[in-house]
């Protein structure tokens, strides 16, 4: 073998050794990247890590957690009277709304009376257990004979009814005059819920 073939030998056998090492290095330093970018994602928050609310919603006063009983006294020739309403239930329950209201004879029988409209706009308030609020009544021309002990029945407007009696106390017994014969009786509320009978707060 002459002096040339033998060094364009050599030539070719460096070129190719350096390509190889050239291909190698980018191999490896395309591997580095794509590891350490893979480990700088950020972490994913679940959406059901969040804490839930603890506040429950209070739901509308109910007959079956309510006791009412009152009583009446003069007011000029009328009736006030007033009526106690106490949440004997074990969670808050919120008064609204105007009830109906009659008034019944120790006979069962209810008495005629007609209901004349609110004086005063309704206030709706929340009751916690064992708290209480007062709706006060005006009671009118009372022709018929005396009615003797009386009970009071709210039908309210959430549902159901409750019953209690209505000769005190508070207040007592007190029966309106009658001032305008043949004409009927009535009964009309005056302030609803706007008062705490007790030294539970309402809010």
């Amino acid at each position: 073998m002459s002096a040339i073939t033998r060094w364009v030998a050599v030539v070719v056998l460096m070129t190719v050794g350096l390509v190889g090492c050239s291909s190698s290095s980018r191999h490896q330093a395309s591997g580095t990247t794509l590891g350490s970018s893979s480990t700088t994602r950020p972490p994913v928050t679940s959406a059901t890590s969040r804490p839930p609310s603890l506040v429950a919603p209070v739901g509308k006063c109910v007959a079956s957690s309510l006791r009412v009983h009152g009583g009446r006294q003069g007011d000029g020739p009328g009736a006030s009277g007033d009526l106690i309403l106490t949440e004997t239930g074990t969670t808050p329950c919120v008064l609204s709304g105007y009830p109906t209201v009659t008034l019944i004879d120790q006979a069962g029988l209810a008495l005629a009376t007609a209901s004349g409209p609110p004086t005063i706009e309704q206030r709706a308030r929340t009751l916690h257990p064992g708290a209480s609020a007062d709706l006060v009544l005006f009671w009118s021309n009372w022709c018929a004979k005396a009615p003797g002990p009386l009970w009071v029945r709210l039908a309210l407007p959430a549902g159901g009814s409750v019953t209690g009696p209505f000769n005190g106390p508070p207040d007592y017994n007190f029966v309106p005059s009658c001032l305008s014969p043949g004409q009927p009786s009535k009964l009309s509320i005056t302030y609803a819920y706007n008062n705490s009978a007790s030294g539970v707060p309402n809010s």
